[in-house]
């Protein structure tokens, strides 16, 4: 009799074990919320750190007007964030930014990991003397990628709080359940104008 209520619960311990496993197996695949990047405001941009291909750390410009991943040529061979990229030499390619215009180095295609779970898919462009700015690489925020929910590119911009996080599908329907439709009341145009002494 004893060996008989031993064993049922044992059983029933290895089914609430396995049960409970099962159940963080499966909240965990669930969890498609990306990385979180804190921001720092510099000058008229953001910028963030993060690992690149998880070689070396970058502060990196979050950009919206650029056509390719930007990285500065000395950094890319100092810290071999590319190595495991086929880099193709160019000789008259130049990319002209802000006025500036940069020598186009070098040129791969393909994706460069950036954090722990985001990544970058397209083209990249070294560039040589990149002195832009206080960073070694800039990013166009609208190719970015949470490979944590299918390659998603729902990012989260709160500038507010100096953030950027790389959300997934299920999060961002959670989010839209936060916000409330509402009639917007357009003002008068002479009530947005300055005001003009008269």
């Amino acid at each position: 009799m004893k060996n008989s209520v031993f064993r049922t619960i044992a059983v029933s311990l290895l089914v609430l074990a396995s049960m409970s496993a099962a159940a963080q197996g499966l909240s965990a695949q669930n969890n498609t919320e990306g990385d979180t990047f804190p921001l720092i405001k510099k000058g008229a941009h953001y910028v963030f750190n993060a690992s690149i291909n998880g070689k070396a750390d970058a502060t990196i410009l979050l950009e919206s007007g650029i056509p390719a991943l930007l990285v500065d040529s000395a950094y890319v061979f100092s810290s071999g964030i590319l190595s495991d990229m086929d880099l193709t030499v160019t000789d008259i390619e130049k990319l002209n930014l802000g006025g500036r215009v940069y020598k186009i180095s070098h040129k791969a295609n393909g994706t460069v990991r950036i954090g722990n779970n985001t990544s970058y898919t397209g083209e990249v462009f070294v560039l040589a003397n990149y002195d832009y700015g206080p960073y070694e690489a800039a990013v166009p925020v609208m190719y970015l990628h949470n490979d944590l929910d299918g390659g998603s590119r729902i990012v989260n911009l709160d500038l507010g709080n100096q953030s950027l996080r790389m959300l997934g599908r299920a999060s961002l329907n959670d989010k839209k359940k936060t916000y409330s439709e509402g009639k917007m009341k357009p003002k008068p145009i002479w009530d947005c104008l300055p005001s003009r002494p008269v």
